[in-house]
């Protein structure tokens, strides 16, 4: 028994077309698949003041946002705060402290669980404290928010509080 194997010389056309084609739609699959689900784009920032209203709130606040860049809904579930004595602790994600904020505010609706559909953002507000201020100026600092869809807690690190500079009379 003896098999033959023969080549063409000449290139088709149609079959260089349908190389290109598969090969696009496997690479679009792929892309589909890791960008599929909710994703979300979080900020954290200190120093916060709350006004409106003719009102200037006197207490200084820690904002937390995420914004829903996904195609799928997700619940918002917990937001904590990490805190790691050096770069190499929080690479291997050994953190020193670790702490929930239970009560967050913010705008109405905005409470915890909450449901964060695709294009909508989450806003929290902790009040900013002294203990806060001196942690995030001493150890690295990172809050996260942790949500129904997520493999592994998303950590935002919060840039060292400086003091705010009172006016010399």
């Amino acid at each position: 028994m003896s098999f033959n194997f023969t080549f063409q010389s000449d290139l088709n056309p149609v079959t260089i077309y349908s190389a290109v084609v598969s090969t696009a739609v496997a690479l679009w699959q792929v892309y589909v698949r890791f960008t599929d689900g909710p994703r979300l784009r979080v900020k954290v920032r200190g120093n916060q003041i709350l006004a409106g209203g003719g009102h200037i709130d006197p207490k200084t606040y820690i904002s937390v946002s995420a914004a829903n860049v996904g195609n799928r809904a997700t619940t918002i579930e917990v937001v904590g705060v990490y805190t790691y004595s050096n770069w190499w602790k929080r690479f291997r994600r050994k953190h020193d402290s670790l702490a929930y904020i239970v009560n967050i505010s913010g705008p109405p609706g905005h409470s915890i669980p909450h449901l964060l559909e695709p294009g909508r953002t989450f806003m929290g507000l902790a009040i900013q404290t002294e203990d806060m201020a001196k942690l995030s100026r001493d150890k690295l600092t990172y809050f996260t928010i942790s949500h129904s869809m997520a493999k592994r807690d998303r950590l935002v690190r919060l840039r060292p509080i400086e003091d705010e500079k009172k006016p010399e009379d």
